[in-house]
């Protein structure tokens, strides 16, 4: 359930930014569940995951033009523009992660390159 908090005091703010801890293998297991019932029942297991977590009972899942014009218009043109802005953004940086690696020796024998890893943990100073 949602919780609304107004003005809180910063002795309260941590408390408040917390997040819940969870196991994250369990938590794997409960999404990959999820997305193989999905995609073994389509619509049905929607219908049945809808009811049990947001406690709703959806006749359709589609949109409706209504809707989406009605949801539409209730965004400000400045988020608009910062979303364009932000795609734009995004996308450029990943089409240039679509070329090639090259090899570069920056002195005899020391060869440098662009190499994609993910990571598990990172810290910033």
């Amino acid at each position: 359930m949602w919780q609304v908090v107004r003005y809180p005091s910063k002795q309260a703010w941590a408390g408040l930014l917390k997040r819940p801890a969870e196991n994250a293998s369990t938590l794997y297991d409960k999404v990959s569940e999820v997305m193989d019932a999905v995609r073994r029942e389509g619509d049905i297991a929607l219908h049945r995951y809808a009811k049990q977590f947001d406690k709703a009972d959806p006749e359709s899942f589609m949109v409706s033009e209504s809707e989406w014009k009605s949801s539409e218009n209730g965004i400000p043109d400045s988020l608009k523009e910062a979303i364009e802005v932000a795609v734009k953004n995004i996308t450029a940086f990943h089409e240039a992660q679509r070329l090639p690696v090259q090899e570069t020796e920056t002195l005899p024998g020391v060869k440098c390159w662009r190499k994609s890893l993910p990571i598990e943990k990172v810290g910033l100073y």
